[in-house]
Parts: structure tokens; C-alpha cells; sequence
């Protein structure tokens, strides 16, 4: 299971962490308050020049972009069908209309958009920086503890859910439709969350035995430069152009 890729960054590489962070969160309001497919359509251009130049893996990335695209596709089977307006089709009692069809398209299109921004800007931080970040923008100290041990541990729960889910297997359990697997299943959650308890215990033992206030200091503030400010500008700039383009195309 991996999250962050340390591959790729590109011409990115020394532009502040939260110049990043901040850039897709104001691309995501900007595309929420834009009205316009074509709004949507640049942002996805403007998110696919951005990956170019961060040299994130095109591979992993489509892949990631196709599981998120599974999941627009029922969006755009289901929001034509709760949206008035002129019929396209139909299908018994359910008619899709043009404008849920527009509607449909344009939320793909802002989700594409953020998504690849995300993994263009964000993905290529490694956690520490991502989080302090977070911090960095206003987020509660709480929320940024959390999202640390979250991102350190997420891995080892899934490993000791394969761990579980092969010991099931070496003792011959099949799923299947009945109460035999239901039961077995809520066994395997239920020990997977006992095991991540005592482990989390062991966990804050150790780390107050480090000295562990609640907080995880920075050793090194990120330095003002000239990368941090071209890319601030050319930021807006094309934030500016987006919005534009979209809230034209809705006159």
C-alpha cells in the first residue's frame, strides 16, 4: 500500500510545502465556485501540465486516476436522472436529461482535476514535510499528530491484516455467501482491532519514553526563494485564467 511517491518532483522539487498544499486546496474552491464544464476542462489541463513538470510516474498515476474514474462513471449514470430539464433518454420510469448529463460531466472533470493536482503537487512530498504543511496553513496540532502516525502506521495495520487473512487461508477458509464467512470476517476485524490497540499502547509507551510532548518539532523552516515566488505567481496566473474561461462559458 503506498501513498506518497517518493518518485518524480521535477521542477517542483524547492517550492515550499505549503505553497503546494495551499495551490490544490484554492484550485478545488475555484473549481466548486466555477459554474462551467470549461472551467473544469482547463483545471484538467492546467492539473496535467503541472504532473508534466513534477515527472510524477505516469503509470501509477493513470492507474489511480482509473479507480477514481470507476467510481464517476455511476456518477454520471445516476445525476442525469435527478436533474430536470430536456430528456436524452430513457428507460421505463427513468429519464437522463442534457443538463444532469453537463452536470454529470462537470463534476468528473473537477474531480479528475484536483485529483491529478493533488498527486502532481502533494504525492511527491515525503509525509513529514506534507504534515508540517498542514500545520503551517493553520490545521490543529491534534489533526497533524494524527495524520503522522496515521501515515507510519496505516502500513503495518495492513500487514497484519494479510498476516490474519493468510493464516485463514493456510487453514483452508474459503469465503463464501453464508454465515460461516460472516462470522469469520467479524472474528478477523474484531482481532485486527484488538491487535491494533495493544500496538498502539506499545507505540505511546515507547514514544513517551523519548520524550514525547504531543508535538514533533522542525528542525529546519523552509527557506523564502525565487522558486517559491515564480511559482506563486504562475499559480495564481493560471487560477485566474481558469476561472475566467469558466465563468465566460456560463454567460
Amino acid at each position: 500500500m503506498i501513498i506518497f511517491d517518493h518518485e518524480g518532483g521535477g521542477s517542483l522539487l524547492g517550492v515550499d510545502p505549503r505553497l503546494r498544499l495551499a495551490a490544490v486546496l484554492l484550485l478545488a474552491l475555484l473549481l466548486y465556485a466555477v459554474p462551467s464544464p470549461v472551467g473544469a476542462a482547463a483545471a484538467l489541463g492546467l492539473a496535467a501540465g503541472v504532473a508534466t513538470l513534477a515527472r510524477v510516474p505516469p503509470g501509477r498515476t493513470l492507474r489511480r486516476l482509473a479507480a477514481l474514474n470507476l467510481f464517476m462513471v455511476m456518477v454520471v449514470a445516476v445525476v442525469p436522472l435527478g436533474v430536470p430539464g430536456e430528456p436524452l433518454g430513457a428507460l421505463g420510469s427513468l429519464a437522463w436529461s442534457r443538463e444532469g448529463v453537463v452536470r454529470a460531466g462537470r463534476i468528473a472533470l473537477q474531480a479528475n482535476a484536483v485529483m491529478l493536482a493533488a498527486f502532481a503537487l502533494l504525492a511527491t512530498l515525503d509525509p513529514v514535510r506534507l504534515g508540517l504543511a498542514l500545520r503551517g496553513l493553520g490545521a490543529p496540532r491534534r489533526i497533524v499528530v494524527l495524520f503522522f502516525l496515521l501515515v507510519r502506521y496505516i502500513e503495518v495495520i495492513h500487514q497484519e491484516y494479510h498476516r490474519l487473512a493468510d493464516a485463514l487461508a493456510l487453514r483452508g477458509f474459503r469465503p463464501r455467501a453464508n454465515r460461516h464467512t460472516l462470522r469469520t470476517f467479524g472474528y478477523l476485524i474484531g482481532q485486527l482491532l484488538l491487535r491494533s490497540l495493544e500496538r498502539a499502547d506499545r507505540i505511546l509507551a515507547a514514544m513517551r519514553c523519548r520524550g514525547f510532548d504531543g508535538r514533533f518539532h522542525l528542525l529546519a523552516a523552509p527557506v523564502p526563494g525565487r522558486g517559491n515566488v515564480a511559482f506563486a505567481v504562475g499559480w495564481t496566473a493560471a487560477l485566474l485564467v481558469v476561472g475566467w474561461l469558466g465563468w465566460r462559458a456560463s454567460l
